[in-house]
């Protein structure tokens, strides 16, 4: 896609966002963008190849945070990785409303299962890969089963998903996502971490979104 046609992805992602994607046609979204239909059709010629063009965007754009993450980050250790990790993927839900991750599910389940697995491949093998190091730099328990371990939190992740649709859609979004952000990430942390990583995890975690309001 070129950067016009991104541009157009990006608007049509926020028209689902407000007005769901099962409802709107083609024409719809042609008015919406504003864009005629003739050069709609030119990036897609259904809501099908629409939807497989957002996910595509989504797993560069994901991609792009990660390189700049990546390059960026200031981290003693695997704890502080994760912990930057996660304030990426918030950054990544203002882009990409969660709940559209449901009405994608529901509505084009094979478009979706394909994204899933190739979304649950690259946290296996990263997860793995953090566990891993974890476990030689000394904060993660030693004698953790690195993949049956990451299966869980993914595992656990999963359960977590549709609570964090839900709040996408409510009002106090912000701080509904942060609040259930920190307790899968302190659970996740339950599960991984000695004693020094705990101490640590609790040092540097962020303040309770909660406290003081």
């Amino acid at each position: 896609m070129n950067l016009t046609d991104i541009d157009i992805v990006k608007r049509i992602m926020e028209i689902f966002s407000v007005y769901g994607v099962r409802s709107l046609s083609m024409n719809n979204i042609a008015q919406h963008v504003p864009v005629s239909k003739k050069n709609l059709l030119k990036i897609a010629k259904n809501k099908e190849e629409l939807v497989r063009h957002i996910f595509d965007y989504s797993v560069v754009k994901f991609q792009e945070m990660r390189q700049q993450l990546q390059q960026n980050m200031v981290a003693e250790n695997v704890i502080d990785e994760i912990l930057q990790q996660t304030s990426m993927m918030h950054a990544m839900s203002n882009e990409f409303n969660p709940h559209l991750d449901f009405e994608f599910g529901k509505y084009y389940p094979e478009i979706y299962a394909e994204y899933s697995k190739m979304r649950n491949e690259n946290i296996m093998k990263n997860l793995c890969d953090n566990i891993e190091r974890g476990k030689t730099q000394g904060v993660y328990k030693h004698n953790l089963n690195t993949e049956k371990i990451a299966q869980e939190i993914l595992a656990d992740f999963k359960k977590m998903k549709p609570k964090f649709e839900n709040a996408a859609t409510g009002r106090g979004q912000m701080v509904d996502y942060e609040q259930m952000n920190m307790r899968f990430l302190s659970a996740m942390m339950e599960k991984l971490t000695n004693e020094k990583g705990k101490e640590y995890f609790e040092r540097k975690k962020p303040p309770n979104p909660l406290k003081g309001a």
